[in-house]
């Protein structure tokens, strides 16, 4: 999905953001720009240690969002960060955060990338009943 609130990153600043994040003995063997999503940058990164991550970037600085918009990114790592503590809510681990805007002009994490689909990606392929049972459980959890 095209967005302008989507911080559009190279491929020397994604290194940069690798090597700042793990050191210099880890670095970007490739990646995409992962095109689901409405509002921040995603990244699927693959890294020299066999790890497979994802980079989420908020959006760049002057963009206009909403008033819950503003500084999410730092509320989905928080959250990320509780659901760690639960093992019964699946989520991904946050490897790396960054609020510093030193490399990019907007705060971003890296996180461990999931085997799996997206309900997102998977959701107009499942039936009706499926799909209200799906979001009653999510109901649940959060």
């Amino acid at each position: 999905m095209e967005s302008i609130s989507k911080l559009k990153l190279d491929e020397d600043k994604l290194r940069e953001i690798v090597e700042n994040a793990f050191g210099k003995g880890i670095t970007l063997l490739a990646s995409r720009e992962n095109g689901e999503g409405w509002f921040n940058a995603l990244y699927a990164l693959s890294l020299s240690d066999g790890r497979e991550v994802f980079l989420k970037a908020a959006p760049p600085a002057g963009v206009s969002c909403l008033r819950y918009e503003k500084n999410i990114i730092r509320t989905e790592t928080a959250v990320l960060k509780i659901f760690q503590e639960h093992e019964e809510i699946p989520s991904p681990r946050v490897l790396y955060n960054d609020e510093s805007r030193r490399i990019i002009e907007s705060d971003y994490f890296i996180m461990e990338k999931l085997p799996g689909s997206t309900l997102t990606a998977l959701r107009d392929s499942l039936d009706d009943r499926t799909r209200y049972r799906l979001d009653r459980k999510k109901g649940r959890i959060s």
